[in-house]
């Protein structure tokens, strides 16, 4: 009845009392739902490097796990299509030279 009052959920406001109980006012401030950490986020070195081969050998997704395996490091096609998107990291389309049009 109480949440139909606030406009939320059955399930919210016992947790919104709980918080209130065990933190007073700032147990009720917005909280991001954003994880604390992310144990199979790719290394940020990795990032980097498949960027720095995309950007300066203009490399295909295959080709750049291929010289990361070379190095040691396994990971996959589709972790490394979806960095090179993430990172804009695209080759030129043709009929570029560095990006600009000829």
């Amino acid at each position: 009845m109480v949440g139909v009052e606030m406009g939320i959920s059955r399930a919210t406001a016992p947790t919104w009392v709980n918080r209130y109980r065990r933190h007073g006012e700032a147990g009720l401030a917005d909280r991001t739902s954003r994880p604390a950490r992310c144990p199979h986020q790719t290394p940020t070195e990795i990032v980097k490097t498949i960027a720095r081969l995309r950007r300066e050998q203009q490399w295909s997704v295959r080709l750049i796990c291929i010289d990361l395996a070379d190095r040691g490091i396994r990971i996959s096609q589709a972790t490394v299509g979806r960095w090179c998107l993430h990172g804009r990291a695209a080759t030129p389309s043709r009929g570029t030279v560095g990006g600009t049009y000829l």
